[in-house]
């Protein structure tokens, strides 16, 4: 099997290609964040077949770097670059591409590599694909073949097709230790618009606000999981869960006009801290639009669907605490690909949404910019007026909803709004921000 090496600091494209390039080319992969971390292995392993590299990694001239290394030592190995920012130097077997287009890379490097199409369909692929054991928590009935993994590679088939599912089974699978089950590859979308529908149907059916917000939790979990396997466009069936999960967090803010009461029916229904946070932000920035002059249903509607989006490459609660790029920094227990998601999760989750259907206009724009930084990376130190509005109504809400979260349980919260607001006047400077702060004076607890 032929070897690529791909080196690029964008996380989500290097997990991309990590995925599809053995699958459809039928090469392994290594992945390097940057050319300093590249050259070494380039030298000492001359094999490669193959380099896909960003043009630039940060600050770094990456693919320029790379030219003058191969130069040095006589290297003819084909390269992809990714963007046109490099000076191709002739003679060298380089291919550049425009942008990051999946389809592109994977054909072009089946190109250079000499691999058919007729090859590429018949590239072994995987025979199972690996689903989270509570999305079966809604399913009734199996709609295909349902196994655990038993081993490394020995699969138990569980439930079979359109074999009942008693309640209580999943959670007992999930009791013994089972996080993960498996269906066959030409299973999966099938299986995911089952439970998609399934959750649909709970959203559109709850007759408690305790049903209600378990099932909107629970769509959040599954869109997260679906928008991360980067499939363009996304299945119908999770755009049409992504509005009625959007549409039930909206409502159940409106029925919970006090901010306390809302936190409360959060906590007793075990909200997860991305979930009750994403909550509370559309109430906030609902409030704020409301309060607004220039104000409007359609932007409620805008910022609900950021709310929902805006984390969702953030994979675990506590991802969601860091603030700031010093708290990434220091922080010894995060490996260097979390610190990378952290970081770089505002761009991250606006790529996601710039290929999602059903997204409004300009929210891919608010995403990135919701930390203050207008490249999407990082955590602004000062937050100024290079954001858009919308951005700025979203960073205040977010804040605010920070603020909230931070308090122990049984708080009285309405005495602490005026702390609350001072805080944030004192973080945020700036007349337009000052301005959207003031609207929360009027917030109720």
């Amino acid at each position: 099997m032929s070897q690529t090496l791909v080196i690029s600091d964008d996380e989500a494209l290097t997990e991309l290609l990590n995925l599809n390039l053995p699958i459809y080319v039928g090469t392994d992969v290594v992945t390097k964040t940057n050319y300093k971390n590249a050259a070494t292995l380039i030298e000492h392993h001359p094999g490669f077949h193959l380099i896909i590299c960003a043009d630039m990694s940060g600050n770094e001239n990456t693919a320029e770097l790379l030219f003058k290394l191969n130069e040095i030592h006589h290297r003819k190995t084909p390269i992809i670059v990714l963007g046109l920012k490099a000076k191709i130097p002739e003679g060298l077997a380089i291919t550049s591409l425009a942008g990051n287009d999946l389809k592109l890379i994977i054909q072009t490097a089946a190109k250079l590599l000499k691999v058919t199409p007729k090859k590429m369909i018949e590239q072994m692929v995987p025979d199972f694909f690996p689903i989270k054991t509570s999305f079966c928590l809604t399913v009734k009935k199996s709609p295909c073949e349902i196994f655990t993994l038993k081993g490394e590679d020995t699969y138990e088939l569980n439930f079979s097709l359109n074999e009942n599912i008693k309640a209580g089974t999943i959670q007992k699978l999930m009791d013994s230790g089972v996080d993960t089950i498996y269906v066959r590859c030409a299973d999966r979308l099938k299986f995911v618009n089952h439970v998609n529908t399934s959750l649909l149907s709970r959203l559109s059916s709850s007759e408690t606000e305790e049903e209600a917000v378990s099932a909107a939790e629970e769509a959040l979990q599954v869109v997260r999981e679906e928008a991360l396997k980067g499939e363009v466009p996304a299945p119908v069936t999770t755009q049409e869960l992504t509005s009625a999960a959007i549409q039930s967090c909206i409502n159940i803010a409106l029925k919970n006009p006090g901010v306390a009461t809302l936190l409360k029916k959060l906590l007793q229904n075990k909200a997860s801290f991305l979930y009750k946070h994403t909550q509370l932000i559309i109430h906030v920035s609902q409030h704020i639009i409301t309060n607004t002059e220039w104000g409007s249903p359609e932007q409620k509607m805008k910022l609900a669907f950021v709310a929902f989006f805006h984390d969702i490459c953030l994979t675990d609660d506590k991802f969601a605490h860091y603030k700031s790029d010093t708290m990434v920094t220091i922080d010894t227990e995060l490996s260097h690909v979390e610190k990378d998601v952290i970081t770089k999760h505002a761009k991250m989750a606006a790529d996601i949404v710039r290929n999602f259907p059903s997204a409004p206009i300009g929210s891919d724009v608010i995403i990135m910019q919701h930390h203050g930084q207008v490249s999407g990376q990082g955590f602004a130190h000062t937050y100024t007026n290079s954001v858009s509005p919308l951005a700025i109504v979203f960073i205040i809400a977010e804040e605010f909803s920070h603020l909230i979260l931070a308090y122990p349980e049984n708080t009285d919260l309405a005495s602490k709004k005026p702390e609350m607001i001072s805080r944030l006047h004192s973080m945020f400077t700036r007349s337009k921000y000052q301005k959207v702060i003031e609207t929360l004076e009027t917030i109720t607890f």
